[in-house]
Formats: C-alpha cells, sequence, structure tokens
C-alpha cells in the first residue's frame, strides 16, 4: 500500500485510536446516555504509516486478509499443520464452551 500523500511505500505499525464516553442522560426521565463523547483511556490499534511523511490509515480488511494469504503462503506444511490443528481446537473449545 502506498502512501496517498506521498506516494511511499507504508510500513505496518501501531496507532492510538480514540474511545468515547457516554454522559448524563440528555432529558429528565432517561436511563440511557444518548450524547458521546471522546475520552477515555484510547486503545492501541494496527494501522499502516508512512517513514517518509508520517501519515497513517488503519489497516483494512482486505488489508488484513492479504497479509494473512500471504503468510499462510510462506509458511512450511508443519506450520500449516499446526496452525490449522489450533484453530480446529479453538473452534471445539468455542462451540462447547470449552476452558483452554
Amino acid at each position: 500500500m502506498n502512501c496517498y500523500k506521498c506516494e511511499t511505500e507504508m510500513v505496518l505499525g501501531i496507532a492510538t485510536a480514540q474511545t468515547y464516553v457516554g454522559g448524563m442522560p440528555d432529558f429528565e426521565g432517561e436511563a440511557h446516555s444518548s450524547t458521546f463523547s471522546a475520552g477515555g483511556t484510547g486503545k492501541v490499534i494496527s494501522c499502516h504509516k508512512c517513514p517518509s511523511c508520517g501519515h497513517s490509515v488503519t489497516q483494512t480488511l482486505n488489508d488484513m486478509l492479504t497479509d494473512a494469504v500471504e503468510a499462510y503462503k510462506n509458511m512450511t506444511p508443519e506450520e500449516k499443520d499446526a496452525m490449522i490443528k489450533e484453530q480446529k481446537e479453538s473452534y471445539v473449545r468455542a462451540e462447547f464452551g470449552l476452558k483452554d
């Protein structure tokens, strides 16, 4: 992926995403907040960063899938087998409510 601002090849990085908090109920008699404001602790997310100009964009689902396919292609047969086994076991644990 190239930077939208300077066309330099972007690299994977991290960024801080804004989190939001609810305030007081907006109207008398309401039990919930309708207005949310920027605040809270924030959270660390994956992104693409430009090493030249510093511009950042969050990683899209397409980017994540492309990265995952490339990683899978570069795995050895043993690594692929181990990953598939782990995914199957994880699915069974989740499906039947089993703990690790």
